[in-house]
């Protein structure tokens, strides 16, 4: 009974709702990335060798080696189908089924061009595979498991985007770049890094770059802690989605940028939904 109720009161539908819908959009961007990729397969399975492994989660993952292109286009159009299906929840378990399964194709097809969007984005689809947004209306044995799959899996997701910051920060401090306050400004001069209108101004000792790269760690330190807060997740999570909006405007890395704000989702309750509505215009009609 004390499991029972422990896992009624800790689950919480609405984060998950909307935690699947921003799966589902991430998905359909993750798949805009992915297929100018498809354009010149043949050039990039020359240089793709498949991972070592066996079994059959290994054949499962690997379809499409020796496959002709139109399986590959079928791949992606069951993909995108199934990215649309994830916004109704009673089609939550198949579609999410369907993007694990062929987001592990397609990553095997082209992994020396992808970056940790796509294997985050991964992870955060089979972590949905255990969430039931409904699990409270479960009833019996069924009930119990789900409400202790959908917990266990939501404080994984909670986890996974802790960690998002904690390691990077961790990484960071170990070098002196970062602590010096050069490191966005070194990062940002190199034209594979940059984007035009920034490479004509950006050096490591720039103070704008320097006042990025300190504010950069100290929203690192802080998120994992603060978060934890009422009052300050909405400005955290604000503030987050304007880091990775930068990061993909400076960079152009949109699609981690994507996958990031995405990520977010799984953070949100009522109380912080309606401090951000309170602060849009259009919400206080």
């Amino acid at each position: 009974m004390r499991i029972r109720t422990l896992t009624i009161r800790l689950i919480a539908s609405s984060p998950i709702k909307w935690f699947r819908w921003s799966v589902a959009v991430a998905s359909i961007f993750n798949l805009m990335v992915l297929l100018p990729l498809w354009f010149r397969i043949p050039s990039v399975i020359e240089i793709v060798q498949p991972f070592p492994g066996s079994g059959i989660w290994y054949s499962i993952t690997h379809i499409l080696y020796n496959e002709p292109i139109s399986t590959h286009y079928v791949f992606l159009l069951i993909y995108l189908l199934a990215a649309i299906c994830l916004f109704y929840s009673k089609w939550r378990l198949i579609s999410a089924s369907l993007l694990v399964i062929i987001g592990h194709n397609l990553v095997t097809q082209t992994y020396p061009l992808l970056n940790m969007s796509q294997y985050l984005l991964l992870a955060l689809t089979t972590y949905l595979l255990f969430m039931d947004e409904k699990a409270n209306e479960r009833k019996g044995a069924l009930g119990v498991i789900s409400r202790g799959l959908t917990n266990t899996f939501y404080i994984i997701c909670w986890a996974q985007v802790l960690a998002a910051y904690i390691f990077p920060f961790i990484y960071k401090v170990q070098g002196e770049m970062w602590l010096n306050g050069t490191a966005l400004g070194t990062i940002l001069s190199i034209p594979e890094f940059s984007r035009n209108f920034i490479l004509s101004f950006a050096r490591p000792d720039h103070w704008l770059f320097m006042l990025l790269t300190w504010a950069t760690l100290l929203y690192q330190a802080a998120f994992p802690i603060l978060i934890w807060t009422k009052k300050a997740k909405p400005y955290l999570l604000v503030v987050g989605v304007m880091f990775n909006l930068g990061i993909a405007i400076a960079m152009g890395l949109v699609d981690i940028a994507v996958v990031m704000i995405a990520a977010y989702a799984i953070l949100l309750d009522e109380a912080t939904i309606n401090k951000l509505k309170s602060w849009v215009p259009v919400f206080n009609k």
